[in-house]
């Protein structure tokens, strides 16, 4: 109980005048969307926006059991942090500190067609002292977007909403935000494994996304999904689904020098599933 009133004492320490929240969002991913026009002054260089675009749209949000989750793919290591949170209300006077600098931003958001309301909500870690490094220790909740403020531009993140836009966000090399490569610093034997988890998808909508966005070209994967357990054969793979129950499936795939295993698990809030493919020499 101390160290929870201690946890408060710092939130209100770190967030001056602002109204405590023991709220969270719902369970969902965020994709990058886009950059300000320019810059809370009203500049805009080209250059440094190509430079930040490319800095920043591979990066994703994941909420999921009041934890938040920071990926970029194109980093070597993909997680950039995962921190429980909290999400607070603070008036823009008392976060941008002074007048002056609400309004430029106030412009800014309305310039870029997000109207910016008179109160916030601010997402950071429920640690203060250990929280996900800048410009990602500070979210700020605004209608249907997530952004960040970087060297005064903002950057828009927006929400995975529904199956439809999952599976064209998440084709190809962006099925990978959602995910942790496991031991990303061994040297490598010819095993790859990676832990994802996907929000607000059952093992069914899981299993047409990895069909159709990383491994369509195998062609091992039936074009719907087995309800109970099965076998087969095709091009040398043997392919086996396994049902352990309603929430639990493991698909592997074994040919002559290469074998895959895909371990879905359906949670409450989401799927997780474990990848692991393997090259022998």
């Amino acid at each position: 109980m101390k160290k929870y009133l201690s946890v408060l004492c710092a939130l209100c320490l770190a967030f001056p005048k602002l109204v405590y929240s023991t709220s969270h969002i719902d369970a969902s991913s965020w994709l990058y969307d886009k950059m300000s026009n320019s810059n809370a002054l009203g500049k805009n260089d080209q250059v440094f926006m190509h430079e930040k675009e490319n800095n920043y749209k591979d990066v994703s949000f994941v909420f999921a059991k009041q934890n938040l989750t920071v990926t970029n793919k194109k980093s070597k290591n993909s997680n950039i942090c995962s921190k429980g949170y909290v999400s607070v209300k603070k008036t823009l006077s008392a976060y941008f500190m002074s007048n002056t600098t609400t309004n430029l931003y106030e412009t800014l958001y309305k310039n870029n067609g997000v109207p910016i309301p008179h109160e916030i909500n601010l997402i950071a870690s429920i640690d203060p002292d250990n929280s996900c490094p800048s410009p990602y220790d500070e979210i700020i909740a605004i209608g249907d977007y997530l952004t960040i403020i970087d060297q005064d531009y903002i950057i828009f993140f927006k929400q995975v909403k529904n199956d439809e836009v999952k599976i064209d966000s998440l084709k190809n090399s962006n099925i990978f935000k959602f995910c942790k490569e496991e031991n990303p610093g061994r040297i490598y034997d010819g095993i790859d494994s990676y832990a994802c988890f996907f929000p607000d998808m059952s093992i069914q909508e899981l299993y047409e996304l990895l069909k159709n966005a990383y491994f369509y070209k195998q062609g091992v994967f039936k074009n719907i999904l087995p309800g109970s357990n099965a076998e087969y054969k095709l091009d040398g793979n043997k392919i086996n689904y396994h049902w352990g129950s309603g929430t639990e499936l493991t698909v592997t795939v074994t040919g002559d020098s290469e074998s895959g295993s895909y371990i879905f698990n359906k949670q409450k809030s989401g799927t997780n599933v474990e990848i692991k493919s393997e090259i022998q020499y």
